[in-house]
């Protein structure tokens, strides 16, 4: 199945750096009762605050996928996903580490990454899911 993304790592990470952008989804996620939520994207937004602290100072806990699945999703966004394609395999392991967080309490699925977001939705997940670009 086709993903075309323009895969701009910088300049969505340029987004997400301003303060509109994390009022805007910290709104919409304490307006759904988000507690609890697994933010994707890039390991270099992930690893950073621009989201992480609003959304704390709001009530919300934050999770990002241990670090080998850090790994792993910045293969899939540079490789794959770049490409415009998506295993099966690769939808599936994207499956399974979002049902992870869904059995230990995460309650929302928020994307950083137009890639992921594309992924996303080409997957079977339960989670509500949060474009944190738009």
């Amino acid at each position: 199945m086709p993903l075309h993304t323009d895969n701009d790592a910088s300049a969505q990470e340029d987004a997400l750096r301003q303060p509109e952008t994390a009022r805007l989804l910290c709104e919409e996620l304490v307006s759904r009762g988000a507690r609890r939520v697994i933010l994707m994207g890039t390991p270099s937004i992930m690893g950073t605050p621009l989201l992480k602290t609003p959304l704390a100072k709001a009530g919300i806990m934050v999770f990002t996928p241990p670090q080998d699945y850090q790994l792993w999703l910045a293969e899939v966004i540079e490789g794959e996903l770049a490409q415009g394609e998506a295993t099966e395999a690769t939808r599936r392991r994207f499956e399974l580490l979002i049902a992870d967080g869904a059995e230990h309490g995460i309650d929302h699925l928020v994307i950083a990454s137009t890639g992921l977001m594309k992924l996303a939705r080409a997957c079977a997940i339960e989670l509500p899911i949060i474009n944190a670009l738009r």
